[in-house]
């Protein structure tokens, strides 16, 4: 997965991922991003893009060459250690569970290689509308904050699990994983 943040994203006109070796990996699609708003900073976007690595991918410096609307170029780098990480396992409640009363806690196995974790839960009742994104947890469980879950409900929750978190080479993190979302209902 390809990650590129800024504050300027006004300015931009593209953004290309180049290999350690300066060959093409992708072009980031402007379109798909998160934003992320900041206390006494401006807002700032994350362009997404999940990519198939070839088959040679090598451990490196991976760039991005970014071209602004005014003709500028800038080149940033990242040093990236191709590996990947397992998917989370072992979700609580699992995948399909009928629940008598709303659960206090999701927990899930650990995930080997992984030093934190953020959930994201979505109301399938409501649009599969995201209700909840954890800060960033170091412990494989997250206690629910009293009145996100109501009983009668429907919900999906999905497990982002990676490696580091600002490391001084690797970044915000290196490795990562998404596991399938696990859906779970609360009788009434």
């Amino acid at each position: 997965m390809a990650l590129f943040s800024t504050p300027r994203y006004a300015e931009i006109r593209s953004v290309e991922i180049l290999t350690p070796r300066g060959a093409l990996l992708t072009e980031l699609d402007l379109k798909r991003f998160r934003t992320l708003k900041r206390d006494s900073k401006p807002d700032k976007r994350v362009f997404i893009q999940e990519l198939d690595l070839p088959a040679d991918a090598a451990n490196g410096w991976y760039r991005a060459r970014t071209r602004l609307a005014n003709g500028d170029e800038f080149i940033t780098q990242d040093f990236v250690i191709v590996y990947e990480m397992p998917h989370a396992g072992g979700q609580a409640p699992a995948h399909g569970a009928e629940l008598a009363e709303i659960p206090a806690m999701l927990t899930w196995d650990p995930v080997p290689g992984a030093g934190f974790y953020r959930v994201f839960i979505r109301d399938l009742w409501d649009e599969n509308h995201l209700i909840y994104a954890s800060k960033l947890l170091a412990q494989p469980r997250l206690e629910l904050p009293p009145g996100l879950l109501r009983k009668g409900g429907m919900y999906s929750w999905m497990i982002h699990a990676r490696d580091t978190d600002s490391h001084i080479l690797l970044g915000d993190f290196n490795h990562g994983s998404r596991n399938t979302p696990a859906s779970f209902q609360i009788d009434e």
